[in-house]
């Protein structure tokens, strides 16, 4: 049985996967891939702005094939409370 690995965002591929909220290669009916890659432009630029101020992303993994992600964000800086 493999184990989950658990890495930093760290090149273009983790920044897709993650700036696609895992839908790599969904196809949706209700958007167009395009939509679906400007969203995730916009997320990771968000991401990287906030990486300044103390966020962070980390992926799982099992067999180098990512299988989730979660952000890390300060009290602090967090839009959620």
């Amino acid at each position: 049985m493999s184990s989950v690995e658990i890495h930093d965002m760290r090149d273009k591929d983790d920044e897709y996967f993650v700036g696609t909220c895992t839908h790599v290669s969904d196809v949706s009916e209700h958007m167009l891939r395009e939509e679906i890659d400007t969203f995730a432009r916009r997320r990771i630029d968000w991401l990287q702005r906030m990486y300044e101020k103390g966020s962070r992303v980390k992926i799982a993994s099992i067999n180098n094939d990512q299988i989730g992600f979660l952000h890390i964000m300060p009290i602090e800086i967090c839009p959620w409370g």
